[in-house]
């Protein structure tokens, strides 16, 4: 039975494959309602139009948009379509259109049939149009695009011109002003060819006069109005969404139907805006003013690829919110549809081999199945049972979705014209067009994949179709010359899938997308097809990527070319597999120890085939050998270069394989072309290569990556001469293995280690706390060893702290630094070694906080200014000197315990508390006793608290050990310890200065002997510095004390007797100049307060000082009494003169007119004068005189110092 005998109807019958809007001719039209084919998702979408529909009529509704999305060949625009015949209902064959659907029962919901017939029952008509082709060339760039193709077809629906809508709005007044009949008529008569205006109005531009004689011969326009009419065709037309609605309200309201309803039908809408913000702007705006001015009797149906919110989230900086709303009932093709369509409209077959299929498929199901295999992360669609392989034969499930997707991808990608404005090339077309082509076969022959392309040859641009016909032509491709080669089938089908997203064109895809036949030998099918992808890649026809085989265009395959010339060495291959290997840390360079409570680490130097990748600075190296090395998979020489002892290394030995050395080749071809500015065009085409080149490097890169790492768990690891073949374990565990192998035979001394350590360990060492004693032992000792050897052969006997980490962090040691800081720290705390930073001697005992002596180990700052000397015993010499000196010196008898440090640092505390207390006693007073005694032992000890050095201070303290002993004797013979502490003693001294201080300032003024002798003994006994009798000293001080008050009391009788005649010589004063009531109250408070003073005086000196007071004060109150005196007189003299003047001013104004003679009163000066007393002045009280000259020498003192008193004063008044 052959293929064209299993269908119930014929397979070659006219179905109209390519839907075309505008073609309405009624034999299309009945073809197109009879076959029409409502599936069960059918029976939705027509439920919600409808319903959504009827909801305007008799009713206003601003939800009077539409938007209809599908795939490229999903029937959306057939939909549209078939709405638009129904709507009308027009007669169809003398049938009305809604009746081929309620005839034949294709709506099985009688609400849906009540709503055809409702939404029927109301006058529709419709404007059925693809926006593309209705675009006007110059229009689509503009602002209002849409509107002007919504402007257009509206005129064209009303009978008006569409091309100019200067011209439309002409028709539109002379149709208002009832005389268009007569323009078409005069038109014509005046045309010199006698031209209808219905034919010649698209040509206006050439009829531009006859068209202004005909309007002014109709009275339309006076001749001065018509110029300017046709001058304005020459200017831009007013567009104007809200003119547009009103017209269109206007054109409905004239309606005689109320109900009438006008439908925009619209295909391809989306693919018309695109990305374009201002075209879905302008189709917002229309649709809302449509919906406002008309009520909903204006309906907009649309189709698109993709679904309304798809097409607003991909235009952004705008809120489509509005237009949504428009757009209410929203109706999306699936691809159930599509499938359902083909299958019941083209693929039903006659009972008799429906059956017959259905055995076949029951004999060879698996074998059927197990041909159509695909390498994909998608599930590809296979026969689910033996009913479905009768209905889709002789297709395959998995090509109605693969034929979807590549359908909608070269419509975006490979067509001439992404918009194909002449018509939808639909899946139903395709399908049946490739049945025909295999109907003479017989029955177990399938229609394979590569044979859509001829389907959609007429569809393709030339940029695809010119390589398919060059490979036709092409002598390796096509040697035989045949018109349609196998090679060139496959190159077809590579096109079909290239822009299929996901899909991937492997060798094993491409086979099953042309097997032909349930028969089919695969094996023998794969290598026609291996043959065909091998010299279609020969001849830069295809290459192969990651995802596969890619068909080439003209211009990929040039720049396929330049890419395979580009010139990539072997090295930069390995060295790129070393950056992704290393740098991902594929291969770990740091190695974690497994020992030691994994807290060491190993850094490894990286090289690939022999190159290093970065510093190679550490002691291990891992050394990858990749294919493009010369040792690669020698494992002899690999052996022998594995045991080189001057070069610890492991040896990683990647396997041979071409797939990621290949790959990585070719990325590095690409990225050398396309780094290199002048290596291509730079037009929009070969940048959109470029684009998809760097992609595909992108993808070979992360294929490389994923091979690379397949390709360590088959490599070979070389240590210490030997082989960790692959295999035997996960490459990271061999890794891992040979890593711990290396570090034991390097690091051979890392085993003295038992315990690693912390900067809390070194804290604790010198915190008192309890250590295992043998912790880390060996490595201690190693670094004992170390110092002594380094101290004997240095020049200056001190070891650097840095030299210690560094010897101990290198081979054979590979000891952690703190590891190392914990062992010196160690022998330090165990006074094995001495310390110095700075070359200053660090003592345990310097700080109280261990934390701080910790510091000295660990923080950096003090790693090369910390030095090391070994500990040399103390002589037993001197150890007794020191507990000597300690036991006679400072009292103290017992230590701490019996080491030379411990000795050391106890004496040095006893010697800070004594040296404290003499710090003490030498602030008290520089008079006190014994004062260079306290000195000389602050020195003495002073030099040995300084010394931090325990040996140093061994050798000073025996040194000065006499002197120590002799300073203690003179404390006591001096009595020192006793005067210091006992402050009876200190009482008794100091009432003794005091003694001596006011003798001295008093002696003068003290008439008796009795003071002076007892000041002699006194004085005498402090200035002996002993603290010694002082009982004695104490009976002095009270001897004085009487013998003091006897001349005290005699004194102070003296100084108030005195004080008595100054304080009554004032007040005699004031009172013979008549101010003693304006002076009494000043003079006595100030002589009163002289008296209060006398008796409060403790020393002489204080007392005889009053006497020269009081007689200064009495000199002082005269003056001022006798400035007041003064005062007192001026005010008198200035009264009298005004006085004098007021008289002599009334004498003139009884006089006649006689002039008055103004005379000149002149002031008299009131001297100023000073009181004085002879014995205030600095003039010797008593004179000697011998001689005239004597006498002239002590009156010339006299009058020197009486002319200085006569400055800023007239005259003196003095006191003898």
């Amino acid at each position: 039975m052959k293929i064209k005998d299993i269908f119930a109807k014929p397979i070659d019958r006219n179905i109209k494959g390519v839907i075309t809007i505008g073609d309405e001719q009624d034999a299309n039209v009945k073809q197109e309602l009879e076959e029409y084919v409502v599936t069960h998702e059918l029976q939705k979408h027509f439920h919600d139009f409808f319903k959504a529909y009827v909801a305007s009529i008799n009713h206003d509704t601003s939800e009077m948009g539409v938007w209809i999305s599908g795939f490229f060949g999903s029937g959306k625009s057939h939909f549209l379509k078939i709405l638009a015949y129904m709507l009308e209902n027009r007669n169809v064959a003398g049938k009305p259109a809604i009746d081929y659907f309620l005839d034949d029962n294709k709506i099985r919901s009688q609400e849906t049939v009540d709503a055809i017939q409702l939404a029927t029952s109301v006058h529709n008509e419709t404007i059925l149009f693809n926006i593309d082709s209705k675009a006007k060339n110059g229009s689509k760039s503009q602002k209002d695009a849409i509107l002007n193709v919504f402007w257009q077809v509206f005129n064209e629906k009303i009978g008006l011109i569409g091309v100019d809508f200067w011209i439309a709005d002409m028709e539109r007044n002379l149709i208002n002003d009832d005389k268009y009949e007569a323009f078409q008529a005069k038109f014509q008569e005046l045309d010199d060819k006698g031209r209808t205006w219905q034919k010649a109005r698209n040509g206006f531009a050439f009829f531009k006069n006859t068209i202004k004689e005909a309007l002014v011969a109709v009275g339309e326009m006076t001749e001065e109005n018509a110029d300017g009419f046709i001058e304005q065709l020459k200017t831009e037309y007013p567009l104007s969404v809200e003119d547009f609605a009103q017209r269109v309200n206007e054109y409905i309201e004239k309606q005689a139907d109320p109900d009438y309803h006008l439908v925009f039908l619209v295909d391809e809408i989306g693919q018309y805006i695109g990305d374009s913000q201002q075209r879905m702007l302008n189709l917002q705006s229309v649709v809302e003013d449509l919906g406002t001015y008309t009520h909903g009797k204006a309906w907009v149906i649309v189709t698109s690829q993709q679904a309304i919110d798809q097409v607003t989230d991909h235009i952004n900086g705008q809120d489509f919110s509005k237009i949504q709303g428009r757009f209410n009932t929203r109706i999306a093709m699936s691809s159930a549809n599509v499938d359902e369509v083909i299958n019941k409209r083209l693929l039903v077959k006659t009972p008799e081999s429906e059956r017959a299929l259905m055995r076949t498929y029951s004999d060879d199901q698996h074998a059927i199945n197990n041909l159509m295999t695909f390498e994909s992360d998608i599930t590809r669609d296979h026969y689910q049972s033996a009913e479905n392989f009768a209905d889709v034969y002789p297709f395959v499930p998995y090509q109605y979705n693969l034929l979807q997707d590549t359908l909608t991808a070269i419509r975006e990608n490979g067509s001439d014209g992404k918009h194909l404005a002449n018509g939808e090339r639909s899946m139903l077309a395709v399908f049946q067009e490739s049945a025909q082509r295999i109907e003479n076969e017989d029955v177990r022959a399938l229609v394979p994949f590569s044979i859509f392309f001829q389907g959609l040859d007429q569809f393709l641009d030339h940029t695809h179709m010119i390589v398919i016909q060059r490979a036709i032509k092409n002598e390796r491709v096509n040697p035989d010359g045949v018109e349609h080669p196998f090679a060139v089938q496959v190159l077809e089908t590579l096109f079909m899938v290239k822009y299929v997203d996901n899909f991937n064109a492997t060798l094993n895809n491409v086979v099953t997308l042309m097997i032909d036949s349930i028969d089919t030998d695969r094996v023998e099918l794969e290598k026609r097809v291996k043959e065909a992808l091998t010299e279609l890649t020969n001849q830069n026809f295809i290459e192969e990527t990651t995802k596969g085989f890619e068909f080439l265009t003209n211009a990929e395959q040039e720049i396929s070319r330049s890419i395979s010339k580009q010139d990539v060495e072997p090295g930069e291959v390995s060295r790129e597999i070393g950056n992704y290997l290393f740098g991902a840390k594929k291969i770990e360079r740091k190695f974690t120890y497994p020992k030691l409570n994994k807290q060491y680490t190993f850094n490894f130097n990286q090289f690939v085939d022999d190159q290093p990748l970065g510093l190679a600075n550490n002691t291990l190296s891992l050394k990858l050998n990749t294919p493009e090395s010369n040792t690669n998979r020698d494992e002899t020489e690999l052996r022998r270069i594995a045991l080189s002892p001057s070069e610890p290394q492991i040896i990683i030995d990647m396997p041979r394989r071409d797939d990621y050395t290949h790959n990585l080749s070719q990325a590095l071809k690409i990225q050398k072309f396309v780094m290199d500015p002048g290596a291509y065009a730079k037009d929009a085409r070969s940048n959109n290569i470029i684009d998809v080149k760097r992609a595909e490097r992108v993808s070979l890169i992360e294929k490389v990556h994923v091979d690379l790492e397949d390709a360590l768990e088959d490599a070979d690891i070389y240590v210490g001469g030997e082989l960790l073949e692959a295999g035997s374990k996960s490459f990271g565990q061999r890794l891992n293995t040979a890593q711990e192998h290396l570090v034991d035979e390097i690091y051979r001394n890392l085993s003295y280690i038992t315990a690693v350590k912390s900067e809390k360990d070194i804290v604790a060492l010198f915190n008192q706390e309890l250590i295992t004693p043998d912790e880390n032992k060996q490595a201690v000792e190693a670094v004992m060893n170390r110092i002594v050897q380094d101290a004997d052969n240095g020049s200056h006997g001190k070891v650097a702290y840095k030299s210690i980490l560094d010897r101990f962090g290198v081979e054979p040691y590979g000891y952690r630094d703190i590891d190392i800081k914990w062992m010196v720290a160690k022998l330090f705390a165990d006074n094995r070694i001495k310390v110095y930073v700075n070359n200053a001697l660090i003592n345990m005992e310097d700080t109280t906080k261990p934390v701080e002596l910790a510091n000295y180990f660990v923080k950096k700052q003090y790693v090369d200014k910390m030095q090391f000397v070994p500990r040399v015993a103390v002589s037993e010499e001197k150890r007794q000197a020191l507990k000597a000196v300690a036991k006679d010196v400072f009292n103290r008898q017992s230590f701490d315990d019996d080491e030379d440090d411990t000795l050391v640092n106890n004496l040095r505390q006893s010697m800070i508390k004594e040296r404290d207390a003499l710090n003490e006693f030498v602030r008290l007073s520089t008079r006190y006793p014994g004062r260079n005694v306290l000195e000389n032992g602050l020195q003495l000890m002073n030099s040995l608290i300084s010394q931090t050095d325990t040996d140093q201070f061994y050798d000073k303290l025996f040194k000065h050990q006499d002197d120590f002993l002799d300073w203690s004797d003179d404390m006591y013979d001096y009595g020192l310890i006793d005067f210091y502490n006992n402050p009876t003693q200190e009482k008794i001294w100091k009432d003794a200065l005091s003694k001596i201080d006011i003798y001295e300032k008093s002696s003068s003024f003290i008439s008796g002997a009795e003071v002076g002798k007892i000041y002699k003994q006194i004085k005498a006994r402090i200035d002996a510095n002993k603290a010694d009798r002082l009982n004695e000293l104490n009976s002095l001080n009270e001897e004085f004390n009487s013998a003091y008050s006897e001349e005290f009391d005699k004194t102070e009788a003296d100084i108030k007797a005195n004080v008595n005649i100054e304080w009554q010589a004032a007040l005699n004063y004031a009172k013979n100049n008549g101010l003693i009531g304006q002076f009494e109250t000043t003079i006595n408070q100030a002589f009163e307060q002289f008296i209060q003073e006398a008796q409060a005086a403790r020393n002489l000196d204080e007392l005889v000082v009053i006497k020269s007071k009081a007689s200064v004060k009495k000199d002082n109150l005269q003056t001022r009494i006798d400035e007041e005196i003064v005062e007192i007189e001026r005010k008198q003299a200035a009264l009298q003169r005004a006085q004098k003047q007021v008289d002599k001013d009334e004498t003139n104004t009884n006089e006649d007119q006689t002039p008055t003679v103004t005379s000149t009163t002149v002031t008299p000066l009131v001297p100023t004068t000073k009181h004085v007393s002879l014995k205030n002045l600095p003039v010797n009280r008593s004179w000697q005189v011998t001689s005239a000259k004597d006498v002239d020498e002590q009156l010339a003192q006299l009058r020197k110092v009486l002319i200085a008193q006569l400055d800023n004063v007239d005259e003196l008044k003095i006191d003898l």
